[in-house]
């Protein structure tokens, strides 16, 4: 069975490459906004979260463009969401 990236137009797959990009930078501005300061638990925890969806992206990107996308817009929105309720 092919992979979905083989079935990607180049725009489809550059599109889906920016995004990934945009979202993993995001994601890494928010967490090192937040290294040094005191988290909670639950806090801490998502914090891991991010890294894991962010690793996860990274690995996925070489093989499954559509989940690399998934995971790095979840890493993103999660990040920020992080950031929030740590001010």
């Amino acid at each position: 069975m092919p992979q979905l990236e083989e079935i990607l137009s180049p725009e489809q797959r550059q599109a889906f490459n920016e995004a990934i990009d945009r979202d993993l930078a995001r994601a890494q501005r928010a967490l090192e906004s937040l290294q040094g300061r005191r988290l909670n638990r639950e806090q801490r925890t998502n914090f891991e979260r991010v890294q894991t969806f962010m690793q996860q992206a990274t690995d996925s990107r070489k093989v499954d463009l559509p989940r690399a996308k998934n995971l790095a817009d979840r890493a993103s929105v999660l990040a920020d969401d992080l950031l929030r309720t740590a001010q």
